[in-house]
Parts: structure tokens; sequence; C-alpha cells
């Protein structure tokens, strides 16, 4: 599975240089807003994909930025081929983020020097489709696309650190990267001839949390591999669009 996922990545990325100087290439960027399970959690009952066997994501709003080739399909008025490549960083929820601030609260007292950083989300789909354009007036044109293709996820890590006195501690838990099947569907609004409006929504697939946790000390240095839940990442991004 993961090896037809990496050739379909690569005859995207294919797709996509050969696309390049072929009509439109775009710049798109803006916002994601997490959807569903991807955006929710439970921290009074620790239902967190990342820490249990839960599909909640905890992500919160975060930043996209990409890039779309756009060339002529075929003798079919307004009907376009597109590859795109994007990269999503979400940052986590409000609900996680107090989670970590009340644990870093209760436990800063206790060391001389305490610090704990949360991980984020990054995702890189990479897809081809077809794009359907339709003017309505001579400065507006309404548009259409679905793509489909490979995404690449990762999970930043998740660290806490200690210091009492000389003694110094430190608890890591590394995410491994998962590759996944994904797609998208949008809707957009071109009112000039460089830039243009952009809903899209993204569903960039299921894959089960795992990764190392290792405890670090000034005596001892142990690893664990561990799994946690599933998680799904699904957003409504709203980008502007800039065509070079």
């Amino acid at each position: 599975m993961k090896i037809k996922l990496v050739l379909t990545s690569l005859f995207i990325l294919s797709c996509s240089m050969a696309a390049i100087g072929q009509n439109v290439t775009m710049v798109k960027l803006g916002a994601s807003f997490p959807m569903g399970n991807f955006g929710e959690s439970n921290m009074d009952n620790e239902k967190w994909g990342l820490i249990d066997n839960s599909k909640k994501g905890g992500a919160g709003t975060g930043a996209v930025i990409g890039l779309q080739w756009q060339w002529k399909a075929g003798k079919m008025d307004g009907l376009n081929f597109i590859c795109s490549a994007d990269v999503l960083f979400n940052f986590l929820n409000e609900d996680v983020n107090d989670f970590f601030d009340d644990y870093r609260d209760r436990l800063e007292d206790n060391y001389d020097d305490y610090s704990l950083t949360s991980p984020k989300y990054l995702n890189i789909p990479v897809m081809a489709g077809l794009n359907y354009t339709l003017p309505i007036s001579d400065k507006l044109t309404v548009m259409g696309e679905a793509g489909i293709g490979a995404n690449f996820r990762k999970i930043t890590n998740m660290h806490a650190h200690a210091e009492l006195g000389e003694n110094e501690s430190d608890n890591i838990a590394e995410f491994n990267s998962a590759l996944t099947m994904a797609y998208r569907i949008g809707a957009g609004i071109k009112f000039s001839e460089r830039y243009s409006l952009h809903a899209d929504y993204y569903v960039l697939g299921a894959a089960k949390v795992k990764g190392t946790a290792t405890m670090e000390s000034n005596y001892s240095s142990e690893s664990n591999t561990f799994k946690a839940g599933t998680i799904n990442p699904t957003m409504l991004t709203i980008r502007l669009g800039i065509a070079l």
C-alpha cells in the first residue's frame, strides 16, 4: 500500500513539473480550519488521539500555502487538468492548550526549571485532478475542482524537560510520519486577471498514531514504542489565489 502511495506521489509530482509553463501557475495561501473529529478533544477525560485510543485530533486553526498548476484538458471549454502541492500547518485547539498550560503550571513550582513543548500537525498533500471554470461576466468567473492523491503527515515532538539541582530529565514523544490516500473538493471565484478566492475541503486519510517515547536522565535512558488513536486530518481551507 505504501509503495503504491509513493508511486502515486511521484507521478503527481511529475505531472506538476510537466505542467509548469503550460498555462496557469498559482500560489494559494490562507487559513485552515479543522473539521469533525480532527478538531475535537475532551481533555477532562483525556480523550485525545495522541495520548489514548481516540479519533479526536485536538487540532486548532492553522495556515496553508500551496502551488497549483493548471492546463487545458482537450477541446471542452472551461475544463482543465490540475496538479497541486500544499503545506498545511495546524496548532492545537484551546482545550488541549489549556491542558498543557495547567499541567505546566502544576509542575513548574516543583523544579528549578521546567518546560513543556506541545506537538503540532504538518500535512503535505500532493494531488492531481480536474478544474472547471465558467465565466459569468467580463470580470467574474466561478470554478469548481476536485483532486486525489497522497498526503504526508508529520506530528512534531512532544517534549518535557525538567531540572532540579544537578539532576536533569527529558521525556520525549517522537511521532512516526504517515503516508495516506487523500482527496479534496473545492470552489472558487476569480475576480481579476490574477486574483481569486478559494474554499477547499480536504480529507487527508486516517492513520494510526505511532511513535517512540524516550525517558532520559543523568543516570539512565530508556525508549519504548507506543500506539495511540487513529487520526484523520479533515479540513476546510479559505485561500487567496495569486496567478504567477
